[in-house]
């Protein structure tokens, strides 16, 4: 268990490492122009693009490592019991009904975006974008509605 503790720990200071030096090329790695947008000058990062693709590495590393969590604490719980082991997957189906709402409750139109003129923020884009945005406001929603919650039921039980 030793092992996995340093395997994690040196993991994590590589990617806070990463995060702080990419970070830091975004912001003071200079700009490649500015773009005007109604009226004012933006300047355009140099390292945008590295930027962007590190913060996909994460979302990719995030959902990798809480698919295979699931998974495995799903396998872990099978084996010792398997009504709970079902019981486990209403979250994960819950999650899955969010996504669904949250996807129907976007809009395909397109968005207006100052400065923007290509044509990925119209249709299944523009619906994800609010797809995404719905799930937030529905999970902090759900976050909210839980502290208080076990507040409250704390309280109570005393």
């Amino acid at each position: 268990m030793k092992n996995y503790s340093l395997i994690s720990k040196i993991t994590l200071w590589v990617l806070l490492i990463l995060g702080i030096i990419v970070s830091v090329m975004f912001y003071v790695g200079g700009s490649v122009g500015e773009l005007e947008v109604a009226g004012d000058y933006l300047s355009i990062p140099k390292f945008t693009d590295q930027m962007l693709f590190w913060v996909y590495i994460l979302l990719g590393i995030t959902i990798l490592a809480t698919l295979v969590g699931v998974i495995a604490g799903f396998v872990q719980n099978f084996k010792a019991d398997k009504k709970s082991a079902l019981k486990s997957l209403g979250g994960v189906g819950l999650f899955v009904i969010i996504l669904v709402v949250a996807w129907f409750l976007g809009s395909p139109e397109q968005i207006n975006i100052l400065g923007y003129e290509g044509t990925d923020n119209v249709g299944a884009w523009a619906q994800t974008t609010d797809a995404v945005l719905y799930s937030i406001y529905i999970l902090l929603a759900a976050l909210i509605v839980t502290i208080l919650w076990g507040a409250v039921y704390t309280r109570i039980k005393k």
